[in-house]
Formats: C-alpha cells, structure tokens, sequence
C-alpha cells in the first residue's frame, strides 16, 4: 500500500493518457526491483546487497512482477485520475488542456526523473557487467 500510496504522491498529473501511465509504471517498477529485491531484501534477510549477475538472473522473476505491478498502477492511477476530469469539457478543450499540461510537464521534472531512470539502469548494467567479468 505504501509503494502505491507513494507513485500517487509521485505521479500526480504526470499521466495524460494511459501510455504515459505505462511508461511511469514501468519506470517505478523498475526502480523498486532495484531498491527491493536486490538491495532492501538482502539487506532485511541480514545481508549484503546482491548487485552481482547472478543476483540479477536470479531475481528476474521478481523484475518481471515489479515491471507488471508498475504497469498496473500505473494504469489504474491514470483511470482513477481521468474519472475526475468534468464532463462538460468538450474534446477539444481537454486537448488543449492536456498539450499545455504536457508542455509544463517537459519544462518541470519529468525530464530530470526520466535521465535518472535511464542513468541508474545503465549503471546496474554495468555493475552487473563488471561482476560477472569478474568471476
């Protein structure tokens, strides 16, 4: 509840249509796959973070549930989120309004969050890279 609780805080107007939605639902999912399953959950288990290839190829089934829970919440958040557009907005005026909203939403942080999806995915592949070409 809190993970969802927290992509609403996150989110909120971030999604125009469900593609977008998607696209941050997959971004979290991935992000809580890092955090979870090959950081956190060592870590609570009394370990070391597993940040090794091994690691990874074995959590994949968990990256895969984290991605589809992404896209789910991202989803049901866009559907929860539409529902309380007014009704009485003609086509063209929520058109309007969603081009101005998204044109906000590139001079505000989406673009930061979306480097720093892009930035923490290339540096766990290379961790992984280098752990592997190391055993």
């Amino acid at each position: 509840m809190i993970i969802g609780v927290t992509y609403a805080l996150l989110f909120r107007r971030h999604s125009f249509d469900v593609r977008s939605g998607i696209g941050w639902g997959v971004a979290y999912g991935l992000l809580w796959w890092i955090l979870g399953a090959l950081t956190l959950l060592p870590v609570l288990l009394g370990g070391n973070p597993q940040w090794s290839a091994d690691a990874a190829a074995r959590a994949f089934p968990s990256l895969v549930g984290h991605v589809a829970y992404g896209i789910g919440l991202g989803v049901a958040f866009y559907l929860l989120e539409a529902r309380y557009n007014p009704w009485w907005i003609t086509s063209s005026e929520a058109e309007t309004h969603a081009t101005r909203e998204r044109r906000q939403q590139v001079l505000a942080s989406a673009p930061a969050l979306w480097a720093f999806v892009i930035f923490v995915t290339i540096f766990v592949m290379i961790l992984l890279t280098s752990g592997a070409a190391a055993t």
